[in-house]
């Protein structure tokens, strides 16, 4: 006999019908999620190319090795974007309220739009990002020769920017959004709380949770909510960065209007 479960309209219902101690809050980081989307050219074939493009060390090769350093990482962005069922060619609103929340204000005009939503969810440092715009100029804007040494560098932050995002995909983690006694009581390895994951059957993300009278409520993200990028953050973070994974559950309660003054909410447990 399967569970029953009650379809709820909005994400703070989930989070009413738990029914949370947020003055003492436990996050739990659980199973890793995959990257689905495919394109028939994905972003490590075109840093391929870029590699056998600087093989030939004439005016063509370093042009050539360039424009497909600068495909690979546009590719990449795209893959993580519509893994996660957002069209980087139309981010919305609420995606960049997101983005003025979390990023410093040097890195607010990163364009394009994709881009700085690619940064906010925590798939690239600060430090890469400025690289990967360097990279845009070159091959967008400065109609020159590029420099061997500049072609080396575009296609090393290409691999980085790759490997980045796959060490990102094998470590994200579902996150369960609990409290110390519900998490003491069931012991690990149990969900306990608010849970984000991925539905494998369809795709997209929900939040669920059992109430104290063991109703399971869930709500599926159309992926245009504001709490779905923080809860993506999350899942980005977790397994990386610990302060900024508590940064962005206290942010997503703002966010909530949870009825506990922010003052008093406090994480006092993160784990596996």
């Amino acid at each position: 006999m399967s569970k029953e479960i009650e379809k709820v309209s909005s994400p703070k219902q989930v989070f009413e019908h738990v029914k949370l101690d947020y003055t003492n809050i436990s996050v739990g980081a659980h199973d890793n999620i995959n990257f689905g989307f495919k394109f028939q050219v994905m972003p490590f074939d075109y840093l391929s190319y870029a590699q056998k493009d600087m093989s030939e060390i004439s005016p063509k090769g370093l042009i050539n090795a360039l424009s497909n350093a600068k495909r690979s990482i546009d590719c990449l962005i795209e893959v993580v974007l519509r893994s996660l069922s957002i069209d980087p060619n139309n981010i919305e609103k609420s995606a960049l309220d997101f983005c003025a929340h979390v990023l410093s204000e040097k890195e607010q005009d990163i364009k394009p739009m994709s881009l700085r939503l690619f940064c906010a969810l925590g798939f690239a440092p600060s430090f890469m990002i400025s690289e990967v715009r360097n990279l845009r100029n070159k091959v967008e804007h400065e109609f020159h020769i590029p420099e061997e040494l500049e072609v080396v560098r575009a296609l090393e932050v290409s691999e980085l920017l790759i490997n980045n995002v796959k060490a990102k995909e094998i470590f994200s983690s579902t996150i369960d959004i609990s409290d110390v006694k519900r998490h003491e009581k069931a012991g690990e390895g149990y969900i306990t709380g608010v849970y984000f994951e991925q539905d494998y059957k369809t795709g997209g993300f929900k939040l669920s949770g059992t109430g104290k009278c063991g109703l399971e409520v869930e709500y599926e993200f159309n992926a245009n909510e504001t709490e779905y990028f923080y809860l993506l953050r999350a899942m980005f973070v977790a397994d990386h960065d610990r302060e900024k994974l508590v940064t962005t559950i206290y942010k997503l309660l703002d966010v909530l209007d949870i009825a506990t003054p922010s003052e008093f909410r406090k994480v006092r447990s993160v784990h596996r």
